[in-house]
């Protein structure tokens, strides 16, 4: 049967169900849809809250008259026969698919006009070959002619091809690649996008031009998340691999920055240990690799390590990776990959140790370009490297780079209008005039002579009087 009006009762209220007077099915009012209409007062879902049989009887009426008067049954079902009903789950989310096209290649008509390639095209033997395969040809907002086909990549390059030699180098043909978007996640926040992109690019074996950062966005705890665009068969092969290794030696030396401050932080022991991190991560399997490494490599690396080293010597990020080399103690990252090579083929330690003060030694007195004047101070950086005492800070370094507050250095970088020494007048206003000449200062050389108990103090005896002794280079 169909009642016109049926009412449910339960521990939480009262459920009122009425049928249409105009016929249609369900319940509802006229209009309402098939899916039913329910009016009721409930302060919760049945089967959530318990209550009491004295509450159950003040709340189940026995009967109720409807919105027409007529009486409702009441249906009394005792708690214990209640089913629980569950919510119906979430429709699945659906992944959409990238609609896989068919190559395209368009015909850049350059100085000839439209009509003139679609002529030449129709009327070219080597094209009539291979027409089957063409869908339709269009004409795109430049004025430029697009073919469509229905052919595989493979036999798009016998058509490529053909319309190439059809068109005699009078206009520029190419194909057109199907792209797709690749989201890289939980990126470090200083990952660069040249990273990014230099690592898909090692990873899927293709050429940085053809990869391309569209989008980049910072997400929560430090990390970021960065969309590149590259062609579908690209896309697919890096998805496959599921993971990627940015740059990781590079944002380490970037994060060691913010520990190791040119002003206060560390001690330049702990700078040392410190800059072991990105030592040890650029030198992972070194042996199997640094025979095999070409100059552009070694470029990039060299660059990353010299972060480590400008944050150990406290130098400007001008001064060069020769130089920062020296002021800090750390060899260059190339002799570093040579002297564990020679470890794993057999060779102790202290001999490659050796070899390689010998080869650094050699490659500082033949570079005639970078860091002539620390040549200069520490021309034989043997005694340098092996001191036992005395630390390198920022106003130190100042003076064995020559990069710092001088008036040449500020003139160079157009800070300072002039190279004039604002103390005597005298040009250039250099690194050597400032420490060695300056007369401004000539009362505290005299005073620092007379305590170290030497008649002057030049640019050839500094760094020895200052590794002679402690309380030398504290003075100095």
């Amino acid at each position: 049967t169909k009642p016109k009006s049926l009412t449910l009762t339960g521990q939480t209220g009262l459920v009122h169900l009425q049928a249409p007077a105009n016929g249609h099915r369900g319940f509802g009012p006229p209009g309402a849809s098939s899916s039913g209409w329910i009016r009721g007062k409930s302060r919760a879902h049945c089967g959530r809250h318990q209550s009491t049989p004295r509450q159950q009887q003040q709340r189940v009426p026995e009967a109720k008259s409807g919105p027409d008067g007529e009486k409702t049954q009441l249906l009394k079902v005792p708690p214990t026969q209640w089913t629980e009903v569950n919510r119906s789950k979430p429709a699945k989310e659906r992944v959409r698919q990238p609609r896989k096209r068919p190559p395209a290649i368009i015909v850049r008509t350059g100085d000839s006009t439209y009509s003139e390639v679609l002529k030449k095209l129709k009327g070219s033997t080597q094209v009539k070959a291979v027409s089957d395969g063409i869908v339709g040809l269009t004409k795109t907002r430049d004025g430029d002619l697009l073919i469509r086909t229905n052919i595989s990549k493979e036999s798009s390059a016998q058509m490529l091809e053909a319309i190439g030699t059809a068109m005699r180098d009078r206009t520029t043909v190419k194909e057109l690649a199907q792209y797709q978007k690749v989201v890289v996640q939980d990126l470090d926040e200083l990952a660069e996008p040249e990273e990014v992109i230099e690592a898909i690019s090692r990873i899927i074996e293709a050429k940085t031009e053809e990869i391309r950062v569209v989008l980049t966005r910072e997400s929560t705890r430090g990390l970021k998340w960065v969309a590149v665009s590259l062609q579908a068969t690209l896309a697919n092969k890096l998805i496959s691999a599921g993971k990627l290794r940015v740059g990781r030696a590079a944002i380490f030396a970037r994060q060691l920055d913010y520990l190791m401050s040119n002003i206060g932080g560390p001690r330049q022991k702990s700078r040392r240990f410190l800059s072991c991190v990105t030592t040890s991560r650029l030198l992972y399997a070194a042996p199997f690799w640094a025979d095999k490494m070409r100059a552009g490599g070694w470029s990039k690396m060299a660059s990353v390590h010299r972060r480590s080293q400008l944050r150990t010597a406290c130098c400007y990020r001008t001064v060069s990776h020769e130089t920062a080399a020296v002021v800090s103690g750390i060899p260059p990252i190339k002799l570093l990959a040579r002297e564990r090579s020679e470890i794993y083929q057999g060779l102790d330690k202290q001999s490659a140790r050796r070899n390689l003060i010998a080869k650094w030694q050699e490659e500082w007195a033949n570079d005639l370009a970078n860091g002539r004047w620390t040549f200069k101070l520490i021309g034989q950086f043997d005694k340098w490297l092996s001191r036992g005492h005395g630390e390198v800070t920022f106003h130190i370094a100042q003076v064995l780079t020559g990069h710092g507050c001088f008036g040449s250095y500020l003139h160079r970088f157009h800070l300072q209008d002039t190279d004039i020494c604002a103390q005597c007048g005298y040009t250039p206003d250099d690194v050597e005039h400032g420490v060695f000449h300056c007369d401004a200062w000539e009362n505290w050389r005299r005073q620092t002579c007379g305590d170290i108990g030497v008649p002057e103090i030049r640019p050839d005896n500094l760094i020895e009087l200052m590794l002679s002794s402690p309380t030398r280079w504290k003075i100095m």
